[in-house]
């Protein structure tokens, strides 16, 4: 089963509803509880306080040893092209591991595959034109084996647009 959403900013931004730091707004427009991996709850509640203003923190915020325990797990991509792809600057082990190789320098059109690469490039594009979080729950088809993750990629700027994204992927082996 495939969940996305869209973690709704908590100040900053007028939303219809406040959202807690584990709620969604899910594509349809109702508020709904996300049961995120402990590691991407760390991951939010570290960059929510990056930027207490509730707009994408600076890219030169972000402090890898403030979140070192994180790092097998971590993603971080720059957008380009516009935002029309992003290429991988970091890939944690874990990361690597599932997917079977290293990530470093390529493009996500170069790894996404085939069945999902619309959706994953969706997420990405989505997180760095709307500046919000985005949460998925889905299943891995082109790494060493399938198996399902969750996945939690947030906005970072160096001025007024969205230039990287960081995030976080726990694999659990099902799905």
């Amino acid at each position: 089963m495939t969940t996305a959403a869209t973690i709704e900013p908590t100040a900053g931004r007028r939303a219809a509803t406040r959202a807690t730091p584990d709620a969604i707004l899910c594509d349809g427009g109702a508020m709904a509880p996300v049961a995120l991996d402990a590691s991407l709850r760390q991951l939010h509640g570290y960059w929510r306080t990056l930027s207490p203003r509730g707009l994408p923190p600076q890219r030169s915020a972000l402090d890898p040893f403030e979140i070192r325990e994180l790092l097998p797990r971590i993603l971080l991509l720059q957008v380009v092209e516009d935002g029309e792809d992003f290429e991988y600057r970091i890939a944690g082990q874990e990361v690597e591991n599932a997917t079977g190789r290293s990530l470093r320098g390529l493009r996500l059109t170069d790894v996404a595959g085939r069945r999902g690469r619309d959706r994953v490039l969706d997420d990405y594009r989505r997180v760095a034109l709307e500046g919000r979080p985005h949460f998925r729950r889905d299943r891995l088809e082109g790494g060493v084996r399938p198996m399902g993750f969750q996945r939690l990629i947030l906005p970072l700027h160096t001025g007024k647009a969205v230039t990287h994204i960081v995030g976080a992927m726990v694999f659990d082996g099902t799905c």
